[in-house]
């Protein structure tokens, strides 16, 4: 962000109005575009979408579960939103690896993210799992049980 204010002031440049998505265009006063930024926020909503997407269980290396943690822990104020978008996606996922993976961002982020637990309204996951059509994820949040994907994963300490 501060590269951005920079670039915008002494050289004559000029910042378009961030669009909804949280990305700033870097333009000259001609309107040639110079470069873009990109909100920590959009970051994190477009990791979690992608792994949302997938058609697959996820089971994360350590290493990308601290990257992972590392990213929603820089936007405290989208833990609110992150956490409700998570809790829906429970819900009403087509599929239950997105479902599944919806419920592992929790999990990582309630280990690994300062704070993110205390954020999570009480019952939230549970109305969540009652309102899906996925067995295991309702396992997953009402008796506690992982699946066997993302326990395979910890055992090899990935």
């Amino acid at each position: 962000m501060a590269m951005v204010a920079q670039l915008a002031t002494p050289g004559g440049y000029g910042v378009t109005q961030t669009d909804s998505n949280g990305v700033k265009v870097i333009t000259s006063n001609e309107g040639e575009v110079l470069g873009f930024s990109v909100s920590q926020a959009a970051q994190v909503y477009t990791m979690v979408d992608r792994i949302l997407q997938s058609q697959r269980i996820l089971a994360l290396p350590l290493a990308d579960r601290y990257t992972l943690a590392g990213k929603v822990a820089a936007v405290p104020e989208e833990h609110g939103r992150l956490i409700e978008r998570l809790a829906s996606n429970v819900a009403t996922a087509f599929s239950e690896a997105s479902a599944l993976n919806a419920l592992y961002l929790v999990d990582i982020c309630k280990e690994l993210v300062p704070g993110f637990k205390d954020k999570i309204p009480a019952g939230r996951l549970e109305s969540a799992a009652e309102l899906t059509n996925h067995q295991r994820a309702k396992d997953y949040v009402l008796q506690g049980q992982r699946p066997d994907e993302s326990e395979d994963s910890d055992e090899k300490g990935e």
